[in-house]
């Protein structure tokens, strides 16, 4: 594979340009990021708790808990709660996060805990626990929507790195637009492909790689990566056997700004099929300059989108294949 110039994402992605991704398993997609209060606080804590707009025509605002970061830390942060309302279908996602932060996304758990509960779910082995639901999308499709269910047990997970010299407070929401389930035509759900037991070595070019297989037949909307500051480039393939792979993505020149705002490929409109069998390969290349090697969560490596034509979310790690929510 050649992959030795910058390919510029088409016109129809440019207007996630701006936009912060993050899966979490990274993941990592295109978001949109809301003002916070940023003055010190009175305890000489500042203040970067997330500004929650009113929710109004359909929509909603899902709202984390309060944390406490201090300087030089990277945390994430898993705050549990139920969905209480009832069924609905979501049609855009949009994080509400404060300065310093790199994501705020809702997943599912398979450890729910009692509502309001706050924990630290920074370390790699935290990663298992949590699968991919409702990533940032600015609008689905007419008649598309994704399910959340009356009763779910979900997690708004925020990730920052305080750079600053003073700890920080936060509080981050996800912010849904709602429609009623009976005017869906279609169901959405989420796709993840995520990695975290790559390590490159200081002061050297690295890169990870690694397949996922599609179980049954999907379509793609989209599809995008994610790495950060230390990325060299990124592509994402598929084909229907590891032997016949076609580039869906690739960026030649991955920059430190699409951390927060990487290129996706968008299909809204003429959707990808994916049949059972096919093969999802992704491959992400580092350029360490740092003296101490690069590993998760400093780094990441992970795709991110959305598939139509079912309720489910696809969720693969490297190491352990499909994750079943």
């Amino acid at each position: 594979m050649s992959r030795t110039s910058q390919n510029p994402p088409p016109p129809q992605s440019r207007r996630w340009q701006g936009r912060a991704h993050e899966f979490l398993l990274s993941s990592l997609a295109p978001l949109a990021v809301a003002c916070a209060a940023e003055e010190p606080a009175g305890d000489n804590v500042r203040d970067v708790r997330a500004t929650l707009p009113p929710e109004t025509d359909g929509y909603r605002n899902i709202v984390g808990g309060e944390y406490v970061i201090q300087p030089g830390e990277e945390k994430m942060i898993c705050f549990h709660l139920t969905w209480k309302d009832p069924t609905i279908a979501v049609t855009s996602v949009e994080q509400l996060q404060g300065k310093f932060g790199h994501h705020s996304i809702i997943v599912t758990t398979k450890e729910p805990k009692p509502d309001g509960t706050v924990e630290d779910c920074t370390e790699q082995k935290d990663m298992y626990k949590y699968g991919a639901f409702l990533i940032p999308v600015d609008e689905l499709p007419a008649g598309h929507g994704i399910e959340l269910p009356q009763g779910m047990k979900i997690v708004l997970q925020s990730h920052y790195v305080n750079y600053g010299d003073q700890a920080i407070r936060t509080r981050d929401a996800v912010r849904i637009r709602t429609m009623p389930t009976a005017d869906v035509k279609t169901w959405v759900s989420s796709l993840a492909t995520n990695s975290t037991d790559f390590s490159v070595p200081a002061k050297t070019v690295g890169s990870e790689i690694f397949d996922c297989t599609i179980d049954e037949d999907f379509e793609l909307l989209l599809f995008g990566g994610h790495m950060h500051e230390d990325g060299k480039s990124f592509e994402g393939l598929i084909g229907a056997d590891a032997a016949s792979l076609k580039s869906l993505q690739r960026v030649d020149e991955w920059k430190e700004e699409y951390r927060d705002s990487p290129p996706v490929m968008l299909a809204l409109k003429a959707p990808v099929p994916l049949k059972k069998g096919t093969v999802i390969r992704t491959i992400c290349e580092w350029n360490n300059k740092a003296e101490h090697a690069l590993a998760f969560p400093e780094e990441m490596c992970a795709s991110f989108g959305y598939i139509a034509g079912t309720k489910k979310p696809y969720d693969c790690r490297k190491d352990k294949g499909k994750v079943s929510w």
